[in-house]
């Protein structure tokens, strides 16, 4: 999903990765590999988990994404 509106977000979210301590990078980095593992339906499965535990993005809201 790369566009003129959005194609910040990769390099945001690696600065936002690059700035957690050592032991958030990790968890993310499992929470990562558990997700491209996944089927489809799982993934489907832990993007409502996620929005459940801790609500949806506030970036995409601040970036008109809407499927956060």
């Amino acid at each position: 999903m790369k566009t003129k509106n959005n194609s910040f977000l990769v390099p945001h979210a690696l600065l936002v990765f690059a700035s957690l301590d050592k032991p958030d990078q990790q968890d993310f980095l499992l929470s990562l590999n558990k997700f491209l593992f996944s089927s489809t339906i799982c993934r489907a499965q832990l993007v409502e988990q996620w929005k459940r535990d801790h609500g949806p993005m506030e970036i995409g809201a601040a970036y008109g994404i809407s499927n956060l």
